[in-house]
C-alpha cells in the first residue's frame, strides 16, 4: 500500500524537482506517480541551483524547509530561479516554516513589531522563517497565479501556486 499523500500534494503523473531536507517528501510524491528527480540543496546555497535544472523543464517543483535558513532577499531570489524551471500551467508546492507577520496576534508577533519598529531591524536582512504574507507576495511577483495558502500545521505553512501559461 502506498503512503497517503499529505494535504496539497496532488496525484501525478509528471516530472517534478524536489528541494527538500529530508528524503519524504520525494518517496511520497513517487508513490504518487511523479518522476522524481531530487535536486541537493545544501543549506545556504539555493542560489547555485540555477544550472542544474532546465528552464520550463518540469510540472512540479516542491520545496520543503530548504529557504528558512537564507536571509530574505536570496530567498526572494530562489523563488525566482524556481518559477523558471516549471512549465507553463506548472505547480509549486512551498512548505516552509512562518512566523506572525507585523499585523499578526499573540507574542510572536509582539515580538516581531518590537525588533523591527523600534530596533529598526531590516526585515531585509532577516534570517528564518518569514511570514506567510511574505511568501504570497515573492511568488506572485515572480510569475506564479491562484497563489494560496492549502494547509497549515502549527508554525508550518504549505502554499500552492500555479505558472501563468
Amino acid at each position: 500500500m502506498s503512503p497517503r499523500l499529505p494535504p496539497a500534494l496532488p496525484a501525478g503523473p509528471g516530472d517534478a524537482v524536489v528541494l527538500a531536507v529530508e528524503p519524504v517528501l520525494r518517496q511520497q510524491l513517487a508513490a504518487a506517480g511523479w518522476n522524481v528527480r531530487s535536486v541537493p540543496a545544501p543549506a545556504g546555497d539555493l542560489l547555485g541551483l540555477a544550472s542544474r535544472v532546465t528552464v520550463g523543464s518540469v510540472d512540479l517543483v516542491a520545496v520543503d524547509s530548504v529557504l528558512t535558513p537564507l536571509n530574505h532577499p536570496d530567498k526572494r531570489a530562489a523563488m525566482a530561479t524556481v518559477a523558471r524551471w516549471v512549465r507553463p500551467d506548472g505547480q509549486l508546492l512551498l512548505r516552509e516554516p512562518v512566523v506572525a507577520g507585523v499585523d499578526g496576534t499573540g507574542w510572536r508577533a509582539s515580538i516581531y513589531r518590537f525588533a523591527h519598529q523600534r530596533l529598526r531591524v531590516s526585515a531585509e536582512a532577516s534570517h528564518g522563517p518569514a511570514t506567510v504574507e511574505f511568501y504570497l507576495t515573492g511568488l506572485s511577483h515572480v510569475g506564479f497565479t491562484a497563489v494560496e495558502p492549502v494547509h497549515r500545521d502549527g508554525d508550518v505553512v504549505t502554499i500552492s501556486a500555479y505558472r501563468r501559461g
